[in-house]
């Protein structure tokens, strides 16, 4: 049996292998964790490469393995290989993706940007640091 991993703070989510190695990549990435109801991590796929300080990703790249892998919520993670705060872009996408996660029934729960390699990883996350497992309506 695989152990699993849970992400509770955007903090952890610098630990899996394929987004530490974010902080020395020359190019954006955009990258999808999916998650089960308890934040257990079930995909983590690769959604678009860009450029030095671009990077688009459509929304079937963003939700095909969300929804090939059953995932209740998910977490949108890129970086900035130069360094630097979110921008008025990175807002948008993270607008834009809460409406698409929510018009889909797989909210998105965390828009994590990784610093690059001169930042301090312990800067990340701080709007949505905490993440909470969505609470199951009762049944009436």
């Amino acid at each position: 049996m695989k152990r699993r991993i849970l992400i509770r703070k955007a903090t952890q989510v610098l630990r899996l292998p394929q987004i530490r190695a974010l902080r020395k990549a020359d190019q954006e990435h955009n990258y999808v964790i999916g998650l089960d109801s308890s934040l257990a991590v079930l995909c983590i796929h690769l959604a678009a490469v860009g450029t030095v300080d671009l990077c688009h990703s459509h929304a079937r790249d963003v939700f095909r393995e969300l929804i090939r892998h059953n995932c209740s919520q998910f977490i949108f993670v890129h970086n900035h290989p130069g360094g630097g705060p979110p921008s008025a872009g990175d807002q948008d996408v993270t607008d834009w993706l809460r409406k698409a996660g929510n018009w889909l029934g797989i909210p998105l729960v965390a828009h994590v940007l990784v610093p690059g390699e001169s930042e301090d990883p312990r800067d990340v996350g701080e709007p949505m640091d905490i993440l909470e497992p969505r609470r199951r309506r009762a049944k009436a």
